[in-house]
C-alpha cells in the first residue's frame, strides 16, 4: 500500500484515502498521482545513487591496487605476478572511471 504525505498536515495518509484522518484535508487523485510520481523519482535517484557510490568504492580500490603495484619492484611480487597486479588494476581503474563518467553525463 502506497502512502502519501498530506498537503496540510504533512502526515502519512494511504494513497486510497479520500480525505485525511488527521485533518480531514480532501486529497484528490491528482495529488496521489504527484505523490506517487515523486516517490519513483526519489527511489530511481536513489538507486544511481548507490550505483555511482559502487562505482567510487571500485574506483578507489583499483587506484589502491594499482599504487601499490607500482610502488614496488618486479623482485618483490614476482615478475608475472607483477604485471597481472598492474593490469589488473589499471584495467579496474579505467573501468571505474568510464563507468562513474558514463552514469553522471
Amino acid at each position: 500500500m502506497t502512502q502519501i504525505y498530506c498537503l496540510e498536515c504533512k502526515n502519512k495518509v494511504s494513497a486510497r484515502a479520500r480525505t485525511c484522518p488527521h485533518c480531514a484535508c480532501p486529497i484528490d487523485e491528482s495529488t496521489v498521482a504527484a505523490a506517487v510520481a515523486a516517490a519513483s523519482k526519489a527511489q530511481a535517484r536513489e538507486t544511481a545513487h548507490t550505483k555511482f557510490k559502487s562505482m567510487q568504492l571500485i574506483s578507489a580500490v583499483s587506484l589502491g591496487l594499482s599504487m601499490l603495484v607500482l610502488s614496488s619492484t618486479p623482485h618483490e611480487i614476482g615478475n608475472g605476478m607483477w604485471v597481472a597486479l598492474a593490469i589488473t588494476g589499471l584495467a579496474g581503474l579505467s573501468y571505474a572511471s568510464i563507468g562513474t563518467w558514463c552514469k553522471r553525463h
